[in-house]
């Protein structure tokens, strides 16, 4: 039975390799899905056959359907260590085109191609701190202020994993990364006030690491009885030579 799913995942690829209709393109994709998804034999099978690069160009596709399910496929395909020869730079910057394209094409993204690049993210450290990732921060920034709240989990993600990283990064890597991430800075802070409370830790702990970001932490209050909801507590902060700021 397995040689039977083998060779069947092989025929997939040839017919996607085929040029067949959006239709077919999309079944053929819904099958390779079905058969790899518990199967490792499966997935190299798939990658063998060529499989990876036929289905990262139908993420480009003009058609939004064949995209998407292509997308779900690649999130699929790598998320185990199975095929992880196949997990390149090049795979990733497949993936952000297509965020670029449909950020210019309609101003958000689907969740998809983001939960495609998490898991490459996710499954292989070692592309973190590549070139195509550096490039995808300002379109998962985007993703973040304008995206749903499916996408902008899903971007948040990204972004947190790619600061897990930064310090085992080559320093010029880590600071381009965090510098284009700064700015999502006001959105952080908006999400730590304001956002789902899952949001949260990851938005502060993100944010607590970019570039243009003062955290100070209070270790001793002086006289604070009865200062629950009292209005009048407050913090005087001063930088440099400018005048006190106070923060309430």
């Amino acid at each position: 039975m397995q040689g039977d799913a083998v060779s069947a995942c092989r025929a997939l690829v040839n017919v996607l390799e085929d040029q067949p209709t959006e239709e077919m393109k999309v079944v053929a994709i819904c099958a390779l899905q079905n058969l790899v998804m518990y199967s490792r034999p499966n997935r190299r099978a798939v990658a063998e056959a060529g499989g990876v690069q036929v289905v990262l160009d139908l993420i480009g596709s003009s058609n939004p359907e064949t995209s998407v399910q292509a997308a779900m496929f690649i999130k699929l395909l790598f998320s185990n260590n199975t095929i992880q020869e196949y997990a390149s730079s090049e795979t990733v910057r497949a993936i952000t085109a297509t965020i670029e394209k449909d950020l210019w094409a309609s101003g958000t993204v689907n969740e998809e191609y983001l939960k495609a690049l998490n898991s490459l993210l996710s499954n292989f450290p070692r592309l973190r701190a590549t070139e195509p990732v550096t490039l995808s921060i300002p379109h998962l920034v985007t993703s973040l202020k304008t995206g749903s709240e499916a996408c902008q989990e899903a971007a948040l993600d990204a972004l947190f994993l790619l600061r897990q990283a930064w310090s085992a990064c080559p320093a010029e890597v880590s600071r381009a990364q965090s510098i284009a991430a700064a700015d999502a800075i006001p959105f952080l802070q908006y999400l730590i006030q304001s956002g789902p409370p899952r949001f949260q830790e990851k938005a502060e702990f993100l944010l607590q690491c970019l570039p243009g970001t003062l955290v100070v932490i209070v270790k001793r209050g002086n006289n604070m009885r009865q200062s629950v909801g009292n209005p009048s507590v407050y913090c005087k902060i001063t930088l440099g030579h400018n005048p006190p700021r106070l923060t309430k």
